[in-house]
Formats: C-alpha cells, structure tokens, sequence
C-alpha cells in the first residue's frame, strides 16, 4: 500500500490488485427439509482505503469488482463485494 496523504491525525493509504472471493451458502425451504449448499467463486480488481488513526488500529474499506463471465463484461457487469475493516496491525 501507498501512502496518499494525511487524513486527520494519521496517516490515509491506498492500494490496487487483485482479489478472488469464494461462499458456500447453506439455506432451508423450511424447518423440516434438509440444508441445500450452494458455491460461488469469482475473481478481479481488488481496491483499498485505509486509514490508519492510531499508532496500530486501522479502518479500511476493500472493494473487488468479480469478473465471474465474459458476456457479463459486454454489459458492464460485475459482482461488487465490499467490505468494511476495522482492525488492529503488528
């Protein structure tokens, strides 16, 4: 990650790559049937934002766009997964 500036009192960087997520997702119709699983993969560009307030806690903000098909890219579509870190380094 890059340093890009100051953000209050700490330090705010940033970053690009790639990310690739995967779930495997369990659900009932109802109570009594059983579990049905369900698995899901997709890969891409992966951004971050964070922003270092302390010495060693830190709050960021991933986000991968999932490139899962090529004619989903022909539509400008792609899964977004975000996610929302608050953390601690060493």
């Amino acid at each position: 990650m890059r340093n890009t500036g100051a953000f209050f009192w700490g330090p705010l960087q940033t970053g690009i790559g790639v990310g690739a997520y995967y779930a495997r997702e369990g659900y009932r119709k109802d109570t009594d049937s059983a579990v049905q699983t369900s698995d899901d993969f997709t890969a891409g560009p992966a951004f971050r934002v964070s922003w270092n307030f302390m010495s060693h806690a830190f709050v960021s903000i991933d986000c991968m766009f999932g490139l899962r098909a090529p004619l989903n890219l022909l539509g400008l579509s792609a899964q977004e997964i975000p996610q929302f870190i608050f953390g601690v380094s060493f």
